[in-house]
C-alpha cells in the first residue's frame, strides 16, 4: 500500500534572507505524521542532473520536462551548491503532495500570496523551497538524498519523528546559522554549536553514526586548511565568510604562540 508521503528542499537562500521562520511557521500548519530530515553541504551535478532530468517546470505560461544543459543550469547549480536542508515526510491527511505544492505557491515569488512558501523568494531561481510534483516524484527524488536503509526505516511504523520535533530541529539550526561571528572564539562557538546540532540529527534519523571521532580529529596536527574542508564538507562551516573567519583566526593563534 502506497504511503501519503511528501518530499521537501529548503535551500541556503532561505537562510541568508532570513525568510526560515517565516517557512517554519507556514510548514507548520500542514497535518504531518512524522518525518526525516537531512542537512547537506551541497548536492552533487551528477545528482542535480538526476533530480531535475524528470522535473516538470513552468515557464512562460508552458510546462514540460527540464532541458539539459539550459541556459538556467549555471544558476541552478549555484543555488544547490551550498548547505541545504531536505525533508522526506507522511501526511496525516491525503494528498500531502498536492497541499504541499499549493502551500509552495508558483515558481515565480511575485505571483505568491502572503499565505504561500515563495512568497519571500528572491526571483524564479532562489524561490527558497522545492517539492516533489507527486508520490512518483517523491520515491525517486529522495532515494537521491536518503539511504535505501534511511528511508526503509521511515517506512516501517516505527520509524521517523514527530514532525513538531522536527520543525524544532530546524529552527535550532536557523538560530546557530543566522549568527554572524565577528572574533575567533565566536567561530568556534558557532562550530560547537553545529557539531552538537550534527549529534541531534543523527539522533533524528536514527543512524548510529556520531561526530565524536570527528570531534577528535579536529584536534590533531592536520593543516588549518584541511580542519577547514573538513568543516565545510560536512555543513558545518556554514558561510564562505564562516570558512575565512575559522582560517585568520587560526593563522593569528599559531602566530601569537
Amino acid at each position: 500500500m502506497d504511503k501519503n508521503l511528501g518530499f521537501i528542499i529548503i535551500t541556503n537562500e532561505a537562510f541568508s534572507i532570513n525568510a526560515m521562520e517565516d517557512i517554519l511557521k507556514k510548514l507548520s500548519t500542514l497535518k504531518i505524521k512524522k518525518a526525516i530530515l537531512k542537512l547537506l553541504p551541497r548536492i552533487d551535478e551528477s545528482i542535480l542532473i538526476k533530480h531535475y532530468r524528470e522535473h516538470l517546470i513552468t515557464w512562460n505560461e508552458q510546462t514540460g520536462k527540464s532541458v539539459f544543459p539550459s541556459i538556467g543550469w549555471p544558476a541552478v547549480r549555484a543555488r544547490f551548491s551550498k548547505p541545504l536542508v531536505v525533508i522526506l515526510l507522511e501526511g496525516e491527511e491525503e494528498n500531502i503532495c498536492e497541499k504541499i505544492l499549493s502551500l509552495k505557491g508558483p515558481t515565480n515569488p511575485e505571483l505568491c500570496n502572503s499565505k504561500q512558501l515563495r512568497e519571500m523568494g528572491i526571483n524564479m531561481t532562489y524561490n527558497l523551497v522545492h517539492s516533489s510534483d507527486s508520490l512518483r516524484e517523491v520515491y525517486r527524488e529522495s532515494q537521491l538524498y536518503f539511504s535505501f536503509k534511511e528511508i526503509k526505516n521511515f517506512l516501517d511504523s516505527s520509524g521517523g519523528k514527530k514532525f513538531e520535533n522536527i520543525i524544532h530541529l530546524l529552527r535550532e539550526l536557523y538560530n546557530i546559522q543566522k549568527k554572524i561571528p565577528k572574533q575567533g572564539y565566536e567561530i568556534q562557538e558557532k562550530i560547537d554549536l553545529m557539531l552538537s546540532w550534527k549529534l541531534k540529527e543523527q539522533k533524528v534519523l536514527n543512524n548510529d553514526l556520531t561526530y565524536e571521532t570527528k570531534k577528535v580529529n579536529l584536534s590533531n596536527n592536520k593543516s588549518i586548511e584541511s580542519k577547514a574542508k573538513f568543516l565545510k564538507d560536512n555543513a558545518i562551516l556554514w558561510t564562505d565568510f564562516d570558512n575565512d573567519i575559522y582560517i585568520s583566526s587560526k593563522i593569528i593563534e599559531e602566530l601569537s604562540e
